[in-house]
């Protein structure tokens, strides 16, 4: 079976991914754990997770390829804006 995730499912990890990095003081908190909050709903309810026999194999493929599309010089070089709400396609 193939564990490549959806290009949309590796935004919204990324996303997670710069959001987590950046409540310690880059970003409101307030506002960057309710980010938090929303981009887990998300991640969890993708439907691509029904599509996978094994989910631990198909979660180390989403954090590899999330992490593969972190922005240069993460995470010391931060987005300046918490990246916006996006659904899954």
């Amino acid at each position: 079976m193939s564990y490549e995730p959806p290009r949309d499912l590796v935004a919204l990890k990324r996303d997670f991914l710069i959001v987590e990095a950046g409540p310690s003081g880059h970003y409101d908190f307030t506002a960057g754990m309710r980010r938090l909050r929303e981009l887990t709903d998300l991640i969890q309810q993708h439907p691509w997770w029904a599509t996978v026999d094994n989910g631990f194999h198909a979660r180390a493929e989403v954090i590899k390829a999330a992490k593969a599309a972190l922005p240069p010089g993460f995470p010391h070089e931060l987005p300046d804006e918490i990246p916006p709400a996006t659904a899954p396609a």
